[in-house]
C-alpha cells in the first residue's frame, strides 16, 4: 500500500486529497502552494480520459475558491469537500459515478485515510503522494486520447443528473417511479384499436406472457366471444404520453392474453394490470423479462377517462451537434431509444417473424453474413429455420448511402448465444444460450419451454439437429476481431458499443454468466484501444448491483436504463435530450418499420412457411 506498485488495474478515476497531497500545506491553517506540475498532472489525466475527483476534509467554499484561483476547479467532478470520514464518502462517490472500486485510485498523504478507504472499498487502489512525478508514466494510466474532454463532460452531465435523481430516488427505484406520476387508462373499445393490439400481440415477446398470435380476422373474432372481457392499457407520466402499451383478455375467469410493450418495462405496469384484473392464475409461455409476483404497485393512478398529458420539456445535454443515428440491438436499445430525443433515430431491433418467433439480428456473425450472397446460397435453409428469416440478413449498417453519424450497437448476443454451423459450410446460426447444445435432444424440453408455443416445434428441432452442429460461442479473440470489423464497416461513423455487466446474478438458465461477461469485456477493452471511431457505454459502471437488474443479468430496471441514457446522451449531439416523450412514439414506428421490411420480403415469397 502507498506506492505505484499498488496500481494493478486500469485507472478511470483519481480521487485526490488536497492538504499535503495536491498542494503543500493545510488550507485551514494558512496559505498553501500548488506545485505547477500537479495542476498539469490533473489536466493531462483529463486529456487522457481519466477524470479526477476530490475527497478532502476542508471548508467547501474555501477549497473551491483556492482551486478556482489556480484555474483547476472545473477539472474535477463530484468533489467531496467536508468534514465527514473518508471511507464511506469515497464508497458513495464511486457508486454515484457508476464505477467499480478496482478502477479507482485514491491518493492521500495520511495512511490512516488510505486504510479506512480500503476498509469500505477493498478493491480500491491507494497510494501516498510521494510518487506523483512518475504517475503519468504508469502503464495503467495511459488512458485514451480525449483532447475534447468528452469523458469529463460526460461526468459533468452525470453529476447534474445524479443530484436531480437523488432528490427523488434516495430510497430506490420505487421512489423514482413514484416521482414519475404514472397514470393508466383501461379502454374497452378494443375493436377500434384492433390494429394496434394485433401489432402488440404479434410483435411483443419479452413482455408477452401468453404468446398468443393472431392472423387477420382472428383477433376480432376473439373479442366477440361470449363471456370475454378485454381491456387495452394506455399510459402517461410526467414526461409524456406512451400511448397504448398493452392489453389483457379474460374468458370468464381464465386469462388468455397478457401483453405489453417493452417501452414500459420496469414501470410496474404489468404487475399493476395483473393485480387489477384479480390476479388470475395462468401459465406463462416461454421466457419473459418480468415477474408478476412483486409487491403491490402503489405508484400508479387509475384514470376513469383518458386525459391528454401535458408534456414536460426535457433537459438539454450540451454536447457537439447530433446527426442521423442507427440503434441496432434488442430490448436494451429499445428502452434506450425511449429515453433519447432530439436525435434522428433509425433502428433495427428484435421483431417477431411469421412463425411467431423472436428474430434477433444483432449478433456480429449475423451482420457479417448480412449480404445478398447469403440469401442466394442459404435462402432455403433460412426459410426452413423457424428461429430466423431473411429480414435478419438485411441491415442498413452495410448500406453506405445512409449517412449515419452515430451507430449505437448492443453486443449482448455475442456474450450470450451459442453458434451452430450448417453442415460443412461457412453459414453460422446464433441461437439460445451459449452453454446449451440445442442439437442435443436431452435439451429440447427446455428449449421448447422457452421458445415454443406456436413458434417452434420438436420437428423443427429435429431438422435443426440433423443439419447443424454446435460450434461453440465466440472466443474472446473472435469477439474482439468482430468488433473491430464492425467499426471498420464505417470508418467515418462514430460507434457506441454496449458491453455487458459483470454483477453476479443467480440464474439457473445462465449459470455464472458474469464470468463470461468479464472474459469478453477484457477482450473488448483491448480492442477499443485499436478502434479510433468508437466509444464504450460501459455497463460495468452502470449496472452496479443485482438490484439494478430484473429477470436476469441482461434486463434492467428503469433507473438503470435512465443511467444508460445519461451516459450515451453526451456521446451524441447538442440536440440530444433525455426522456422526451416524442421519441417514444418514434421508437414504436421504427419498430413497425423493421417488421414491415420483413413482410416485404414475405411478399416476394421468401417467408412463405405456412
Amino acid at each position: 500500500m502507498g506506492s505505484l506498485s499498488a496500481i494493478t488495474e486500469t485507472v478511470k478515476l483519481v480521487v485526490w486529497d488536497l492538504d499535503d497531497t495536491l498542494w503543500t500545506g493545510t488550507l485551514s491553517e494558512g496559505e498553501v502552494e500548488l506545485p505547477g506540475d500537479h495542476g498539469e498532472l490533473v489536466r493531462e489525466l483529463n486529456r487522457r480520459g481519466i477524470v479526477s475527483s476530490i475527497s478532502s476534509k476542508n471548508d467547501f467554499e474555501q477549497a473551491k475558491a483556492r482551486l478556482e484561483d489556480e484555474g483547476l476547479w472545473d477539472e474535477f467532478v463530484f468533489p467531496k469537500i467536508n468534514w465527514n470520514p473518508k471511507g464511506q464518502q469515497i464508497a458513495d462517490l464511486i457508486g454515484e459515478m457508476q464505477l467499480r472500486p478496482d478502477n479507482v485510485l485514491f491518493i492521500d498523504d495520511n495512511p490512516v485515510n488510505l486504510r479506512e478507504a480500503r476498509h469500505y472499498s477493498p478493491e480500491l487502489m491507494v497510494m501516498l503522494p510521494g510518487d506523483l512525478g512518475e504517475l503519468l508514466a504508469h502503464p495503467k494510466l495511459t488512458g485514451k486520447p480525449d483532447p475534447e474532454l468528452k469523458r469529463l463532460q460526460q461526468y459533468r452531465v452525470l453529476e447534474a443528473k445524479s443530484r436531480d435523481r437523488a432528490e427523488a430516488t434516495d430510497a430506490g427505484n420505487d421512489e423514482f417511479l413514484a416521482s414519475c406520476d404514472i397514470h393508466i387508462y383501461l379502454g374497452d373499445d378494443c375493436a377500434a384499436q384492433a390494429e394496434r393490439l394485433i401489432d402488440l400481440a404479434n410483435r411483443s415477446n419479452q413482455l408477452n406472457f401468453t404468446k398468443r398470435r393472431y392472423a387477420p380476422g382472428e383477433f376480432e373474432a376473439m373479442l366477440a366471444e361470449p363471456g370475454r372481457t378485454t381491456r387495452y392499457v394506455r399510459v402517461y407520466d410526467k414526461y409524456g404520453d406512451y400511448g397504448i402499451v398493452g392489453y389483457y383478455s379474460l374468458l370468464g375467469d381464465t386469462l388468455t392474453d397478457l401483453v405489453f410493450s417493452c417501452r414500459t418495462m420496469n414501470m410496474g405496469i404489468e404487475q399493476w394490470v395483473h393485480s387489477h384484473a384479480g390476479r388470475p392464475a395462468f401459465e406463462v409461455v416461454g421466457e419473459v423479462a418480468s415477474e408478476l409476483t412483486s409487491p403491490e404497485v402503489s405508484w400508479i393512478t387509475l384514470d376513469d377517462e383518458w386525459r391528454e398529458p401535458e408534456a414536460a420539456p426535457a433537459p438539454a445535454v450540451a454536447t457537439p451537434s447530433a446527426g442521423l443515428t442507427l440503434l441496432k440491438g434488442g430490448c436494451d436499445l429499445s428502452a434506450l431509444a425511449d429515453l433519447l430525443a432530439g436525435v434522428e433515430i433509425q433502428s433495427e431491433f428484435n421483431y417477431i417473424n411469421d412463425r411467431g418467433q423472436l428474430v434477433q439480428g444483432h449478433h456480429s456473425e449475423t451482420v457479417k453474413q448480412a449480404v445478398p450472397e447469403t440469401i442466394d446460397r442459404y435462402g432455403d435453409v433460412i426459410d426452413r429455420l423457424a428461429i430466423t428469416d431473411p429480414g435478419a440478413y438485411t441491415t442498413r449498417l452495410r448500406d453506405p448511402s445512409i449517412p449515419y453519424e452515430t451507430v449505437i450497437y448492443s453486443l449482448i448476443l455475442d456474450y450470450t448465444q451459442n453458434l451452430y454451423r450448417y453442415r460443412d459450410t461457412d453459414f453460422l446460426m446464433p441461437f439460445d444460450q451459449l452453454h446449451i447444445d440445442v442439437t442435443d435432444e436431452r435439451n429440447w424440453p427446455r428449449v421448447l419451454d422457452v421458445h415454443g408455443g406456436n413458434a417452434l416445434s420438436a420437428a423443427d428441432l429435429r431438422w435443426f439437429a440433423e443439419n447443424f452442429t454446435a460450434r461453440g460461442p465466440l472466443t474472446p479473440d473472435e469477439f474482439a476481431a468482430n468488433v473491430k470489423w464492425l467499426a471498420g464497416l464505417r470508418p467515418s461513423t462514430k460507434f457506441i458499443f454496449l458491453n455487458a455487466p459483470e454483477v453476479p446474478v443467480k440464474n439457473d438458465l445462465e449459470p455464472d454468466r458474469h464470468l463470461r461477461h468479464h472474459e469478453l469485456n477484457e477482450a473488448l477493452d483491448q480492442a477499443m484501444t485499436e478502434i479510433p471511431n468508437a466509444e464504450l457505454c460501459d455497463l460495468r459502471e452502470i449496472v452496479r448491483s443485482k438490484s439494478d437488474t430484473t429477470l436476469n443479468i441482461r434486463h434492467f430496471n428503469r433507473v438503470t436504463y435512465a443511467r444508460m441514457a445519461e451516459t450515451v446522451g453526451p456521446m451524441l449531439g447538442s440536440d440530444a435530450t433525455i426522456v422526451a416523450p416524442s421519441v417514444r412514439e418514434q421508437a414504436r414506428l421504427v419498430l413497425r418499420d423493421v417488421r414491415f421490411r420483413a413482410k416485404a420480403l414475405a411478399h416476394r415469397g421468401v417467408l412463405a412457411r405456412r
